[in-house]
Parts: C-alpha cells; sequence; structure tokens
C-alpha cells in the first residue's frame, strides 16, 4: 500500500524536524557559546532571582526593557512548568528550528509548489550564530519569516488594516531582536518587487512607486516611533552618537579573495572544516544543476534581497560599536533569504521522487547525529564545572578566569571554527547549581530584564565580557575584566576553566580546592 503525497510530505518533515533538532535531545546543556548564560538568566526570571540569597545580588526588572526581550518573556512563562535545563533546551530549538521551518513554509508560499529540496533547508538550523549562542537573533529571524509569510497569504486586505497588522508584527519582531526587523523590511521589499520585479520593470510611474515604496516601508516607521518611546519610557533612549563601524583587518582586507571565498563558508562553521563543506556542498548541489539545466525557479524579489544581505556580509564591518559578528549575521540572513528565492527543478523520475526525500532525511540526520555526539563529548567538561563547584555554599562569590583557548589542542567541540571559544559561559552555572554570585551574568540594560544590585554592579560585566586569564588575574589586569582589579577582596572563589589543556598555577592568594580537570576552584584567603 503506497503512502498519499499528502501523507508522505508530512512524515518527511516530521523525520526532518526531529533529526534537526536531535541535538537538542542528546544533552542535558547544550555546550553552546553563550546558552549556559541564558540558561541562568531564564531561571532567574522564573522567580529565583526573588529567592535568597540570590535576592541579595540579582533583580529583575521588565521595565527597564526596550528589545530583545521575547525570548526573555517566553522563558519566563515556561520556567513556571518545566525546570531550567528544560526550558532552555525547548527555547534553543525554537532557535534552531524556526528559521529554516519559515524558508520552507515561505518558499511553498511564493514558488506555489512543494519539492523535496525544500527539506534540506533544515541543514541551516544551526549556523555559527546560533552555535555562538545568538538564540535571540535566530528566534527574530524566524518571527521576521513567519510574518513575511502572512503578508503573502493576507495580501488583498484593505490597505490600512494590512498597515496596522504589519506595524504590530514589526514591533513583535524588534521586540524579539531589532535585526529581525532588517530580515522582515528586506522580505517585504523584495516580495513587494514582485517574482519577475514587475512593478520595477513595466515602466511603473514615478507616483506607482512611491506609493509602493510608502506603503512597504510604512509600517517600519510607525514601528519605530513605538519602538523610540519605549525606549523613552524606560529611561534607555538609543545613543545619539554615531556607531562605530569596525573592520577587524581593515575594509580593504574585506575584498580579497581569500577572505571572500572564507566568508561564503562562515555562517555554516561548526566544529570541523571539511564535514561543514561537504553538507553545504550537497545543499547547493541542486541548485547549481538546475542552473546549469536552465530549469532554476527563482523569485527575483527575494534573490535580489539576499543578494544584499550576501553583499553586506562580504564587504560590511564585523563589528558596530558594541554589537558582534555584524557580517555573520547578514551572511546568516542572506541563506535564509536566498533559500525561499530559489528551487531546484521538479523530479519527474518516479524512482528518484522516491529516494531523494529519503536521502534528505538521511543527510540532515547524519549532521543532526555528528553534533549530537560532539555535545555529548563535551558534557564531561559540564559535569567537571558541576563538580568543581560542589564545594561552594550557596551565596558565595566565584570570580571566573580560564587558561587562554588552543584551538589546535582543544578537544573536538570546544572551540568553534577559529571564531571563539564556545566554554567561556560555563562559569555561569555556578549561579544555578550552587545559588552563587557570578559577575558575568547579561544584565545589560534596555537589553535583558535581569539587573545586579549594588554594590556588585560597580564591577560587574553585563554583557559577559572576556574572562581573565591566569596573567590577567595576577597582574589586576581591569582592561580584561572589570572585576579583576579589587578580585581579593570581592571574591570568595575562584574557577579556572579550560584547564587541562596546559599548565597552570594557583592564582596568587589562592589555594587548590578541587582539581577536576576541565576546571579547577580556588578558594581565595589571605592565609593562602
Amino acid at each position: 500500500m503506497s503512502l498519499s503525497p499528502a501523507l508522505s510530505r508530512r512524515l518527511i518533515a516530521a523525520a526532518v524536524l526531529l533529526l534537526a533538532v536531535l541535538p537538542v535531545l542528546m544533552v542535558a546543556v547544550p555546550p553552546l557559546l553563550d546558552y549556559p548564560n541564558h540558561m541562568v538568566r531564564f531561571w532567574l526570571l522564573s522567580g529565583a532571582a526573588d529567592t535568597a540569597p540570590l535576592s541579595r545580588f540579582f533583580a529583575i526588572d521588565w521595565g527597564q526593557t526596550a528589545t530583545n526581550i521575547g525570548m526573555d518573556a517566553l522563558a519566563a512563562v515556561l520556567g513556571h512548568l518545566f525546570p531550567a535545563e528544560i526550558t532552555g533546551r525547548i527555547v534553543l530549538g525554537l532557535s534552531a528550528l524556526l528559521p529554516p521551518a519559515g524558508t520552507v513554509l515561505l518558499s511553498r508560499q511564493v514558488h506555489g509548489r512543494w519539492s523535496w529540496w525544500q527539506p534540506m533547508l533544515f541543514l541551516l538550523a544551526w549556523p555559527l550564530v546560533l552555535l555562538t549562542g545568538f538564540m535571540s537573533f535566530q528566534l527574530a529571524l524566524g518571527t521576521a519569516l513567519f510574518c513575511a509569510i502572512l503578508d503573502e497569504k493576507l495580501k488583498d486586505q484593505p490597505p490600512w488594516a494590512s498597515l496596522a497588522r504589519r506595524t504590530a508584527q514589526v514591533v513583535a519582531v524588534v521586540l524579539v531582536h531589532p535585526f529581525g526587523a532588517l530580515l522582515y523590511l528586506a522580505l517585504a521589499l523584495g516580495l513587494a518587487s514582485g517574482r519577475d520585479l514587475g512593478p520595477l520593470r513595466q515602466k511603473p510611474s514615478w507616483q506607482g512607486l512611491g506609493r509602493l515604496a510608502v506603503m512597504t516601508n510604512l509600517p517600519f516607521g510607525l514601528a519605530a516611533i513605538l519602538i523610540v518611546l519605549r525606549l523613552a519610557l524606560a529611561g534607555g533612549a538609543p545613543d545619539s552618537g554615531f556607531p562605530e563601524f569596525i573592520w577587524q583587518d581593515g575594509f580593504w582586507q574585506s575584498l580579497a579573495p581569500a577572505h571572500i571565498a572564507a566568508m561564503l563558508i562562515e555562517p555554516l562553521r561548526s566544529y570541523n572544516l571539511p564535514f561543514d563543506i561537504v553538507f553545504l556542498v550537497l545543499l547547493i548541489l541542486p541548485v547549481a544543476a538546475s542552473v546549469a539545466r536552465r530549469r532554476l525557479d527563482i523569485h527575483w524579489g527575494l534573490l535580489l534581497a539576499g543578494a544584499g544581505f550576501l553583499l553586506l556580509g562580504l564587504f560590511g564591518p564585523q563589528d558596530i560599536s558594541s554589537t558582534s559578528l555584524v557580517d555573520l549575521r547578514f551572511l546568516t540572513m542572506a541563506l535564509f533569504v536566498l533559500g525561499a528565492a530559489v528551487l531546484p527543478e521538479t523530479i519527474e523520475d518516479r524512482r528518484l521522487a522516491v529516494a531523494l526525500p529519503l536521502a534528505v532525511v538521511a543527510i540532515v540526520g547524519a549532521r543532526g547525529l555528528w553534533m549530537g555526539g560532539i555535545w555529548q563529548a563535551r558534557q564531561a567538561d559540564i559535569a567537571s564545572v558541576q563538580n568543581a563547584l560542589a564545594p561552594v555554599p550557596a551565596g558565595a562569590r566565584v570570580m571566573p578566569m580560564m587558561l587562554p583557548a588552543d584551538d589546535v589542542r582543544e578537544p573536538q567541540g570546544r572551540y568553534l571554527g577559529d571564531i571563539t571559544p564556545a566554554f567561556e559561559h560555563l562559569p555561569s552555572l555556578a549561579v544555578l547549581y550552587r545559588h552563587a554570585y557570578v559577575p558575568t551574568l547579561f544584565a545589560q540594560a534596555g537589553k535583558q530584564p535581569l539587573s545586579v544590585r549594588e554594590p556588585f554592579n560597580e564591577d560587574n560585566e553585563p554583557s559577559g565580557g572576556v574572562l581573565g586569564s591566569p596573567d590577567d588575574v595576577a597582574s589586576n589586569n581591569g582592561h580584561a575584566a572589570a572585576y579583576l582589579p579589587h578580585w581579593r577582596n570581592e571574591f570568595d572563589y575562584v574557577l579556572m576553566i579550560n584547564a587541562d589543556v596546559g599548565t597552570a598555577t594557583a592564582p596568587p592568594g589562592t589555594c587548590l580546592v578541587t582539581d577536576q580537570g576541565f576546571a579547577r576552584l580556588y578558594r581565595v584567603s589571605p592565609a593562602c
């Protein structure tokens, strides 16, 4: 008995969704860079911050927030229903699945058909920006994609009803993350430009183009006014200064062919470059084959929008003021827009029509299993931190530090591409496991509803910062971390992580309490 096409598609979709999110199901604490910090904040938001001794250090103030709060609001609700580790994994799973799911559904909407290739887009479920822990950014991309789908479904709605709805959607996207509004704007412009760029090609009048531009952009302007008002009410009005654009190796280096080639791979970088290249090739090979046969289905408006993000990612700055990995964010947005813009040819061979969807399931599953295996191996590091923290009493103050990362000697999974070590925020787990104070929780006014109480807010790192090395600690290097100059008077313990990749000595004025390999705990005492 053969399955109907509709049932076959549902089974394939269910299998791909499960396999794409498989890494989250395989581990208790996913070893992503920012994830432990986020998970601890989720737990505090669910009520833990109001309990002793944590209420001495932290406070919850939703009034200080303006953007980036969608994830926290969701987690605060889930935190009343599930333990912290489950809440964090639910939010992370949504961060991984929503953008590719939105891309697939938008592709179906604009091309008018399902394709065996569309589930391949779930290879994009774990881009490098998400492996660094940019969960809110990913959630905003997914929200923007689903808003664009809704726009397409309701494009015959009366203009002013559409304006009100889309303004509300823009506000919702910005509340999740401002970058999502950029994606939504690009999608709106791409969809308004049409599948064949008809509004731009067919001798449009200036009046007609002006009306199209106003109706497309007006919701974003109204939403911007609402967001600025919200910032003012929160006491966090935007900085009037011009933001600093930073090219880490200089602007001209971004034009080098080697840099461009590396950046084209970077969005899908993870733990092993050859494996990453294989999965990228498998994703684009059907597109390239359809181009060669001149049978690629293209939505030209979305293609131009995706090309715009691609150019911004290749030649734009790496950082804008304190916002990091800007180029990588643009390239990630380009992947999703281009994934919706193109669709390979229909397969007419019946045997291939059966085999190819099964091959897609196998490919997506292979990447999910591979990444899940790496995450499982890194649970040893998390267990090491938990064991090292066991002697810490509730209410103690723990200073984090680390041996400098070595991407040559690091076990697989500790290092992400050539960007950053993936373990810097593991010391945040001291708050969850031991109800202790750590000075690196995300607590930025305007972004997170978590704040640090006085006097602990005087030298904490509300953006997480970079952990000091043994040399930084020994020299009280305040440039490395704000809490270092007076650390002997302000902390009870020092937690050193990544301690098993080199030779480490006890920080001056501390005694070793326990050595758990990856993590070591030292007690701060004048007697040491």
